[in-house]
């Protein structure tokens, strides 16, 4: 009987160490088992450059290299405008009946005209003037005169180009005598504007950049609507006049330019270009999130319109964030260590800017050996 309750006694410790080492086995499976970390990392966004030569050309099928499919115009236009003299200066003149300007003299009639010296001109506005010196008109031609103006029986600050009569001729004669000023008289005393060169010039500037921007415009709505076009361009001033010319007397002057523009539009395939060099700039682990469209750049290098050929150099720039193909976002990196260690690792990292470490269970003090017990997502 005591044996049977030895040997019952002795099967029940076994029974119960088979259980308790069954319970650690399973302990142990279950540690290892569901024992992982997670890692969530929230990249910084970073901005960078790329700058690389494509041919474009009208006659290819599709892009091979740095071949890329694309359209090439020639625009020419012509475009006026007025804008207002910036010289300035005072009219002088010497004598006491200072002489103001000059008229041409016409003479319609068959025989010759002679008119004395101050001899009076009047114009359409009531204002007297003088001939300086006697002239004699010949039948059917014309002369060119000085004239003055007296202060007591003129009163006038500036007189605009005129055609003055001769009332001093009868009146059947002042239709065929006459006279006709193609600059203003003004007053000795007064200021004047005038035409510099550097207005002429301005100007033409000023014009052909506002042509130029509304091809441009143009172009992009015509050829991409409200979404980005790839345009190259370039714009040429071809021929340039004034309808006056330095030195000229004037409150204002117009001026005509005449502008050619050299279009080049890319095939949108030139976007998974610009990804691919930003991609290879940058290396591996990186991926593209944004093209900052309003920084891209075409610039035109050179050009054959009869080829219907081009060089064009794409200035590109680009926002990447690192992917979970990084080389230091390899699992087998961070085996072994602690949180404090992993927050460290991660903080040399410049295109990282927060992390967020969990591990599981709670009590887990290291990243487990284990690289499938290894989470790493990027936000």
């Amino acid at each position: 009987m005591v044996k049977q309750q030895e040997l019952s006694s002795t099967y029940k410790k076994l029974i119960v160490s088979v259980l308790l080492i069954l319970l650690m086995i399973a302990g142990v499976v279950i540690y290892f088992s569901l024992n992982r970390v997670e890692i969530t990392i929230f990249p910084k966004l970073i901005t960078k450059q790329t700058q690389f030569f494509m041919d474009v050309r009208e006659n290819t099928e599709a892009t091979t290299g740095d071949i890329l499919k694309g359209t090439i115009e020639k625009i020419e236009v012509e475009h006026s405008g007025t804008f207002d003299a910036t010289g300035e200066k005072e009219v002088t003149a010497a004598g006491d009946l200072p002489v103001v300007g000059k008229v041409t003299l016409y003479n319609k009639q068959d025989s010759a005209q002679t008119l004395i010296k101050k001899t009076r001109l009047l114009s359409a506005e009531n204002n007297l003037f003088r001939l300086n010196d006697a002239v004699s008109i010949p039948a059917g031609g014309s002369v060119e005169a000085e004239v003055y103006f007296d202060p007591e029986e003129n009163n006038f600050m500036t007189q605009a180009s005129s055609k003055f009569t001769v009332p001093g001729l009868g009146e059947s004669l002042q239709s065929e005598v006459y006279a006709e000023s193609s600059e203003p008289f003004v007053r000795p005393g007064n200021k004047v504007k005038f035409i510099q060169k550097s207005d002429i010039e301005s100007a033409a500037k000023e014009l052909s950049a506002q042509k130029l921007e509304e091809i441009v415009s143009n172009l992009k709505i015509q050829h991409g609507g409200n979404n980005p076009v790839a345009l190259a361009y370039l714009g040429e001033v071809m021929e340039q006049s004034s309808d006056k010319q330095e030195g000229d007397l004037g409150d204002n002057f117009t001026v005509t330019v005449k502008v050619r523009v050299i279009a080049v539009l890319l095939d949108n395939e030139i976007y998974t270009v610009i990804d691919q060099k930003l991609n290879d700039f940058v290396g591996e682990g990186y991926e593209l999130k944004s093209l900052n469209f309003q920084n891209l750049k075409y610039v035109i290098e050179k050009y054959d319109l009869d080829a219907k050929t081009a060089s064009v150099e794409v200035l590109a720039e680009g926002n990447l964030v690192l992917n979970a193909n990084h080389p230091l976002l390899n699992p087998v990196n961070l085996i072994g260590l602690s949180k404090e260690q992993l927050i460290s690792y991660f903080q040399t990292m410049e295109d990282i800017k927060a992390t967020e470490i969990k591990f599981y269970p709670s009590w887990l003090k290291k990243v487990p050996a284990m690289v499938d017990h290894i989470q790493i997502s990027i936000q």
